[in-house]
């Protein structure tokens, strides 16, 4: 059960990072989506909705 509960966790990460890094290249070319951005970063608990 604990290496399912690990590896359900190195998944989500893994799709959260693919995630951000896809945001994140979308909002390079404008700067006022990428501080939207840069805020929903700070507040982790966004990612969960």
């Amino acid at each position: 059960i604990v290496d399912d509960d690990k590896r359900t966790a190195k998944t989500l990460a893994n799709y959260f990072t693919k995630r951000l890094v896809k945001e994140y290249q979308n909002y390079t070319n404008d700067p006022e989506a990428r501080q939207q951005f840069e805020k929903k970063l700070k507040n982790k608990n966004s990612f969960v909705k």
